[in-house]
C-alpha cells in the first residue's frame, strides 16, 4: 500500500463524523446531571499521534481533540484534561478516580468491568507494519515463531495474548518506541492503526517500513470510557455522537 493511499484514507475518515445542527432532547434526569456535574476530567494518551497529543502547555489536539470538542459543544458537557506521561498512566488514573473519562479507545469485555463506553465516534483499520524485506502477513498462525511490539495496555494485545498465544509480545511505552523497533529489527511486526502508521512513517522518515497486511474483525472502532459511577454520562454523550 503506497503513503498517499494511506493518506487518502486518513483524511477520508477524518471527514466521516458529522454533527447534525438541531438540538439534542435530555430527560429530565440527565438535564439535571448536565447542570448539576460541573467538570468532566478526561485522561488521554499524550503522546498518539494523529488522534491525540498533550502539549505542555496544557493544550490538547488531535483528531480525538476535535471529535470531542464538538461531542461538548452538542451535550453542553465541559472537560478538563487531566495529565498524564502516558496511556498506562491514564488507564491508571481512570481505575483509580483520578478521570472519569478516557477519551479514545476500544471496547473490551475486560475494560467494561469498570468503566462503561459510550457507542462509536470513530472507526479506522488496523494493518501490520513490518519491514520491507519481511513477507505480507495475512494470518498470524502462518509463522510458528513470531515477535510483535505494542504499546503497553492497549486492546491489541489483550486479544493476541487471547487469541494468538503463540507470538511473542514485547511491549514498549509510546508508539514512537513501537514503530522504532520494528525499524531496528527488535520485533518482526507491529499491528497499529492505519492512520497513526501513516503519520509516523512519514514524520519519522522509516521508509523501510511498509504496510504488510491486515486481519479480518480487527477494526478500531473508538469510543469513550467513562467511570461507572456517572452512569448517565455515556447516555448523554451519545447524544452528542452522530
Amino acid at each position: 500500500m503506497s503513503l498517499q493511499s494511506i493518506f487518502s484514507a486518513v483524511i477520508l475518515m477524518v471527514h466521516v463524523f458529522t454533527v447534525h445542527a438541531w438540538g439534542v432532547s435530555y430527560t429530565r434526569e440527565e438535564s439535571r446531571f448536565i447542570d448539576t456535574v460541573g467538570t468532566v476530567y478526561l485522561c488521554v494518551d499524550p503522546y498518539w499521534e494523529p488522534y491525540e497529543l498533550l502539549h505542555e502547555d496544557g493544550s490538547f489536539t488531535g483528531i480525538a481533540a476535535d471529535l470531542i470538542d464538538r461531542i461538548s459543544q452538542r451535550t453542553g458537557i465541559e472537560f478538563e484534561i487531566v495529565p498524564t506521561e502516558n496511556w498506562s498512566e491514564s488507564l491508571e488514573y481512570m481505575r483509580n478516580g483520578k478521570c472519569d473519562v478516557l477519551a479514545f479507545l476500544n471496547y473490551t469485555e475486560e475494560r467494561a468491568q469498570w468503566m462503561n463506553f459510550t457507542e462509536s465516534y470513530y472507526t479506522t483499520q488496523n494493518v501490520f507494519v513490518t519491514r520491507s524485506e519481511h513477507p505480507d502477513i495475512h494470518d498470524l498462525n502462518d509463522f510458528t515463531s513470531i515477535r510483535a511490539v505494542l504499546p503497553e495496555g492497549t486492546s491489541i494485545e489483550e486479544r493476541f495474548r487471547r487469541e494468538y498465544p503463540h507470538v511473542e509480545i514485547i511491549l514498549v511505552e509510546t508508539e514512537v518506541e513501537t514503530f522504532e523497533a520494528v525499524h531496528a529489527g527488535k520485533a518482526d511486526f507491529t499491528f497499529r492503526s492505519l492512520p497513526v502508521a501513516a503519520f509516523l512513517i512519514r514524520n519519522e522518515g522509516w521508509f523501510s517500513l511498509k504496510v504488510a497486511g491486515t486481519l479480518e474483525g480487527y477494526d478500531n472502532n473508538f469510543r469513550m470510557g467513562c467511570a461507572p459511577d456517572l452512569p448517565l454520562l455515556p447516555m448523554i454523550l451519545n447524544k452528542g455522537i452522530v
